[in-house]
């Protein structure tokens, strides 16, 4: 899965040079790409010649994010709400799923051949209203509402999950015809 954010930071040099030159910077835009690892976040800074040449790394690296997201549907990962050892699972259609550890695909653990197990709790996109992470192992989801803020203890850097999901929701945008 391709878990990156594309980050631009033209300097004033570059913008003084671009509106000197027609669009063109004589001495190259800057931008970082930030890939969240189980470690946390890896940044690697690099330049691209032109504004051209930006606005072409800038759109692969979006389209090969998004084509990533598609293929790859759904992401699980191993986490602790309420005590309890759950898996939570980001679909690309369905949104978000918690399952009780053992009861996700295990045929024995409650869960009878043919029928699928019951999620804890299930949430749409829509109705995310915030997540934030503290970087160490914590995931907080806010639904709003009577369902408020579900904190999840991911055991790891919660980074991964999160590039994921802002993924997938960028993913769902584009595919509808939207943009910033």
């Amino acid at each position: 899965m391709c878990i990156k954010r594309l980050v631009s930071s033209p300097t004033r040099q570059n913008e003084a040079a671009a509106s000197s030159s027609g669009g063109l910077t004589q001495h190259g835009a800057t931008f970082a790409v930030r890939v969240g690892t189980i470690d946390g976040v890896v940044t690697h800074h690099l330049r691209a010649e032109t504004r051209r040449d930006l606005a072409a790394w800038a759109r692969a690296i979006v389209q090969g994010c998004h084509a990533a997201a598609a293929s790859l549907r759904e992401y699980t990962v191993r986490c602790t709400w309420q005590g309890k050892a759950c898996q939570l699972v980001v679909n690309h259609e369905e949104g978000f799923s918690l399952y009780a550890t053992g009861t996700r695909g295990v045929v024995g653990n409650g869960v009878s051949p043919g029928s699928p197990p019951t999620p804890l709790w299930k949430r749409s996109f829509d109705k995310l209203k915030m997540s934030a992470d503290d970087g160490a192992r914590l995931l907080w989801l806010d639904f709003g509402g009577e369902d408020g803020e579900f904190e999840l203890d991911l055991e790891s850097c919660p980074k991964p999950i999160v590039f994921v999901l802002h993924n997938f929701l960028s993913a769902k945008i584009h595919r509808m015809g939207l943009s910033a």
